[in-house]
């Protein structure tokens, strides 16, 4: 009789489960080309569930809630961020088979004005870390899921032209990351500072990943925030940064639509080895 009592259990669980679990499946598409939006953020208003699009725009959100009211947005840089309720994005994915259309967004670059008086570069981060300890993305993580850290440099007014990342461990072959940069005010991550999606990629297993982002004419007036951001399902294993203590601060968040969370180990700061060379 108690085994049957168990099982019982068991199952009613697994079927509350079953019942809660939402499961919604897509497409993403710009609404004048018609063409697949790839690596576009998708996720729950507040919390940490969330997905980013594939190659060909595709998308699977997978999350447990009994709000039907719940926020879904989507964003990526160059088009109108859309927001759904949970009834209404599946309507409208019922009605279009199953499509997310994305309205193209016009964005006007500012004139890049670089002071060429001076005419040095200068490099400003976390050092190169400790190589037994790391930090990054692990198998089980969001994609969407983003690492940075704070930069401060000594100067104003400089272009960033380089971006340098100690990996630790990369247990992958070729990896792909997408590179965002921010502006750092009174103490907080504000809004993103360049204005096209920056992709990087490399089959370096161990050592200093060098990213060349001077064309994209990414000026700082002041202190910002730089991070890498998971949006490729890379398996089972592991990618890792070095890091050390009490220099600059990290911070993650599980997703696009989640909460930044500052990371500490014992009290102590981790700074995850992230550099950039400014040119003045």
């Amino acid at each position: 009789m108690r085994k049957k009592t168990v099982l019982f259990l068991i199952l009613f669980l697994l079927y509350k489960i079953h019942c809660f679990a939402q499961v919604i499946v897509g497409v993403i598409i710009n609404e004048e080309t018609q063409e697949e939006i790839p690596y576009v953020n998708i996720g729950v208003q507040n919390q940490n569930i969330g997905t980013v699009s594939s190659p060909k725009g595709e998308f699977q959100l997978d999350y447990l809630t009994t709000k039907v009211s719940d926020s879904i947005i989507f964003s990526s840089i160059g088009y109108h961020t859309q927001a759904f309720t949970v009834d209404s994005l599946k309507s409208l994915l019922a009605a279009q088979h199953p499509k997310v259309l994305m309205k193209p967004k016009i964005n006007f670059l500012e004139e890049v004005v670089v002071n060429a008086k001076k005419g040095y570069l200068k490099k400003y981060g976390n050092g190169d870390g400790n190589k037994r300890k790391k930090v990054g993305f692990g198998p089980n993580d969001n994609l969407g899921r983003e690492i940075g850290t704070v930069i401060s440099p000594q100067e104003k007014d400089a272009l960033i032209s380089k971006v340098l990342i100690n990996i630790g461990v990369n247990n992958y072959g070729k990896i792909k990351l997408r590179l965002n940069v921010y502006k750092w005010t009174d103490n907080e991550i504000g809004e993103r500072l360049n204005k096209k999606s920056l992709y990087f990629d490399t089959e370096l297993k161990e050592g200093i990943w060098e990213m060349d982002i001077e064309k994209y004419g990414i000026v700082v007036a002041n202190d910002f925030f730089i991070s890498l951001e998971y949006i490729q399902d890379m398996g089972e294993y592991g990618l890792y940064f070095t890091f050390s203590f009490n220099k600059s601060p990290t911070f993650m968040r599980a997703t696009n639509n989640s909460k930044w969370e500052e990371i500490t180990y014992k009290n102590k700061h981790v700074s995850i080895s992230i550099n950039t060379v400014l040119s003045y």
